[in-house]
């Protein structure tokens, strides 16, 4: 009973969405449509997984970046309502991804078999109005994005982020502070690999610029100036 009522409401949204674009894809591709949902901090596809589907965004955000073996992140866009993903790897004939898709925020998706893809956008002007507009959505946001934040090395970022959690909880009147933070969480936040995050929790380790007991960071303000000299010198957070 409960698996029938999802997949109507599943049929439901997807009429609605339909309905509400005026769109008319072909007869045959219409049981192959299906409807995606995720939560926040899901990963719908990471780089290197195989392209089987165009998505279009229905409801929520994501975030497409690329993580590097030296802990730098780029994060070249990011997605919501409306927005396409792999329709340009689908022209393209490529067979992976080649960035990693983060949900923002409970999401749901439209799935497309690429092939199926292709046969409705060669037929429904209305798609090809929704490709475009995405595609400029695109372009805006990764400009912006790309100025806003700028590439920096892993070991930055992780030592910058513990100063702010730091600061946040207080370590200007205590003498330590615990990251209460799983290395999951850490990844999400920062945008790194979990095996980044444990290489450069080892590397401040053996700097002496954390402990870690039990699993847990722990920060004492007298390995504070440590994280901090690890930043430029025109860094804020210094």
């Amino acid at each position: 009973m409960e698996h029938r009522s999802a997949q109507a409401k599943q049929e439901l949204i997807l009429q609605e969405f339909l309905e509400k674009h005026h769109f008319d894809p072909p007869a045959a591709i219409l049981p192959q449509l299906r409807i995606v949902t995720q939560k926040e901090r899901d990963t719908l596809l990471k780089k290197g997984d195989p392209i089987h589907a165009v998505y279009i965004i229905l409801e929520g955000q994501y975030t497409v970046s690329e993580a590097w073996s030296n802990g730098a992140i780029f994060i070249f866009t990011e997605l919501g309502p409306g927005d396409f993903i792999c329709e340009m790897e689908c022209y393209q004939g490529a067979q992976a991804v080649q960035y990693n898709l983060i949900c923002k925020s409970d999401s749901l998706l439209l799935a497309v078999p690429v092939e199926g893809f292709l046969a409705w956008q060669a037929v429904d002007p209305g798609l090809c109005q929704m490709l475009i507009q995405s595609l400029i959505r695109k372009l805006g946001s990764s400009a912006r994005t790309a100025s806003q934040m700028p590439i920096a090395p892993g070991i930055v970022k992780f030592a910058r982020f513990l100063i702010g959690y730091c600061r946040e909880n207080g370590i200007d009147s205590r003498q330590e502070v615990s990251v209460r933070m799983t290395r999951e969480d850490l990844s999400y936040n920062l945008g790194l690999s979990v095996r980044t995050i444990n290489r450069l929790i080892q590397s401040l380790r053996a700097q002496n610029a954390l402990t870690v007991r039990s699993g847990k960071i722990h920060i004492t303000a007298d390995q504070l100036p440590l994280l901090r000299s690890i930043l430029p010198d025109s860094d804020p957070s210094r």
